[in-house]
């Protein structure tokens, strides 16, 4: 749950008539923040005219709080309700319901509320009930008798469709049919505690980083009126590549509201698939999508019968891209095994050189050398080692001996007597993880954490090195060598998907990347801080509450959990999968 704080702060918009967006925007903000006074301003006219001494009783004092608390509330609804109240006593003589002020606005923002949910909920069966003879894929078997029925009892329906209403009931369609019957009355939202997470799946952490950045940057466009009416209740999804972020609203105020955010799972099924799809169908006919398909008829809404609108674009939120990348053919050639053993002693130099720049730890001078019998196939690199260290350093320099320890622990011990290339990529992945090939002389790194690390650290450099020397080609100098090393140390993290890549992403570290292996296949997985587009659509809150208290219905009462159950399959017009699946646990 995230509380944002309003103000007319006008933000440049990220489409096409940028400029004009962002006045308009800035001009309904400014307006925005003198909604209340106006309303308050009138309120205080009519309440200082009909002050008299008369007692007033405690239901009139009631009303009269509501009118001097319902500006700050809703400050959009109460300049309305204000204004219908003001024209109606203009026009009625006499006065209506005894001239009481604080009477008239409650009756007004009742019928102005019904009349809003009512028109909500007609969309929502029209759009239930229209889908089924658009898509066949929806069709049931005795689907014809079902709308003949329904064309039948339609004055039926539609006094199911007013007591929902006058109940501020859900409208539920019962197993997922265009047949509706009215759910119990419920609170918009309850909630234990704030800020927790539904879910500790890996993904959360992609939502973890993206969620602050885009709850301000919405923030903004809501006060500048772009999402659209964002009362209590209102809903909202916003595409950002791969994820589906899903947002409502519980409560809203002068200057502040409060979101509950879901992110969806990134690894979709095939009805969230076709959903998904849908969605950007929508965001790429409103002509914000770079590249795509934008048809002639633009100017009309395609998607007019479906329960997701369009409403804005956002550029700026910075957020991760990822890309995976296979490696069969790659990672086991020997060039590229060899590149990786032969950069490694350069990483290993530029790691453990910079680590004891300052202070050189008196365990590590005292590290004795390890027996000769051990086979390095690779030679010392003393032309990086003089570019590093300067050409007048002591050749029993300890830092050679800890570099060739430290080496011939991960490249030679532990391999069985073989060549680090005739260990094969399991050797380099095994190790990129931090598993390195047990052996007697490991306790030296087992026992030194740090030197471990560093260890590690430069092994995973020396692979990236190796990567961009197979792909791109070779540094042509040790300046070139260095620069790129210094990049790797300041830009990016190496390592295994664990708690450490998590901390790294929510510290937004610009660039990670990971290695890893499944049914024999190694892939590499890249994360790329950028600022990146995203797209948001309003949805409707009769559909979104209807389908909530269907399943509510289905899985709690009827209690069918079948996964093909023909309420969940996908439905391009309701988001019906996606609107499932965003429920509240245990039930989403």
């Amino acid at each position: 749950m995230h509380v944002c704080a309003l103000g007319p702060t006008l933000t440049g918009a990220s489409h096409r008539n940028a400029s004009a967006q962002g006045v308009l925007s800035g001009a309904y903000a400014a307006w925005s923040g003198l909604v209340p006074f106006l309303s308050l301003i009138y309120c205080s006219f009519y309440v200082a005219r009909a002050v008299q001494p008369i007692e007033t009783t405690l239901l009139e004092a009631l009303f009269i709080s509501r009118l001097y608390r319902w500006p700050w509330q809703s400050p959009g609804r109460a300049l309305l309700e204000v204004t219908l109240v003001a024209w109606l006593r203009s026009y009625i003589a006499g006065g209506w319901l005894g001239g009481n002020l604080g009477l008239q606005l409650l009756l007004v923002s009742f019928v102005d509320g019904r009349l809003r949910e009512l028109c909500d909920k007609l969309y929502f069966v029209a759009l239930s009930s229209g889908s089924t003879f658009r898509e066949k894929k929806l069709r049931f078997g005795y689907f014809m008798p079902v709308h003949v029925a329904q064309w039948v009892a339609a004055p039926l329906v539609l006094g199911i469709v007013l007591l929902s209403v006058a109940l501020a009931a859900p409208l539920v369609p019962f197993l997922g049919l265009p047949l509706f019957i009215v759910g119990y009355p419920r609170p918009l939202r309850q909630w234990p505690v704030a800020g927790e997470s539904f879910s500790a799946s890996e993904d959360t952490v992609y939502y973890r980083q993206l969620v602050p950045r885009l709850v301000r940057r919405l923030c903004a466009e809501l006060d500048g009126g772009r999402l659209g009416p964002a009362a209590p209740g209102a809903f909202w999804l916003v595409r950002l590549e791969s994820r589906i972020v899903w947002i409502e609203m519980v409560e809203r105020g002068y200057g502040y509201g409060v979101m509950v955010v879901k992110g969806l799972e990134l690894q979709e099924t095939s009805c969230h698939h076709v959903e998904a799809q849908v969605l950007d169908d929508v965001f790429s006919h409103a002509g914000w999508v770079r590249g795509g398909d934008v048809p002639d008829d633009s100017r009309l809404n395609r998607y007019w019968t479906h329960v997701v609108q369009p409403r804005c674009a956002l550029g700026g939120v910075s957020s991760y891209t990822s890309s995976t990348m296979r490696l069969s053919g790659l990672i086991d050639s020997p060039d590229t095994l060899r590149a990786v053993t032969r950069a490694f002693y350069k990483t290993l130099l530029f790691v453990l050189a910079r680590a004891t720049q300052q202070d050189f730890p008196d365990r590590w001078k005292s590290l004795r050398n390890l027996s000769t019998t051990y086979n390095v196939s690779q030679p010392f690199p003393i032309e990086w080692y003089s570019f590093l260290t300067g050409p007048s350093r002591d050749a029993r320099d300890p830092l050679v001996r800890l570099v060739n320890v430290t080496y011939a622990i991960v490249e030679a011990y532990g391999l069985g007597g073989l060549d680090p290339v005739r260990a094969g990529p399991k050797h380099v992945c095994d190790v990129f993880q931090g598993v390195i090939a047990p052996s007697h002389e490991l306790e030296l790194l087992s026992q030194d954490e740090q030197l471990r690390q560093l260890t590690l650290t430069a092994y995973r450099y020396a692979w990236k090195l190796a990567l961009d020397e197979v792909t791109v080609g070779e540094y042509e100098s040790p300046d070139a060598l260095k620069e790129a090393l210094v990049e790797l140390e300041t830009s990016w993290y190496l390592g295994a998907e664990d708690g450490v890549w998590q901390q790294q992403m929510l510290a937004e570290k610009p660039n990670l990347l990971s290695l890893s292996v499944a049914d024999d296949v190694y892939t590499c997985h890249i994360l790329t801080l950028a600022d990146q587009e995203v797209y948001v659509a309003s949805l409707s809150e009769a559909a979104v509450k209807g389908l909530w208290a269907a399943l509510n219905l289905e899985l709690l009462y009827i209690t069918n959990d079948d996964d093909e159950r023909y309420s969940i399959q996908a439905h391009g017009s309701l988001l019906r999968n996606i609107t499932t699946q965003s429920a509240e646990p245990p039930l989403g």
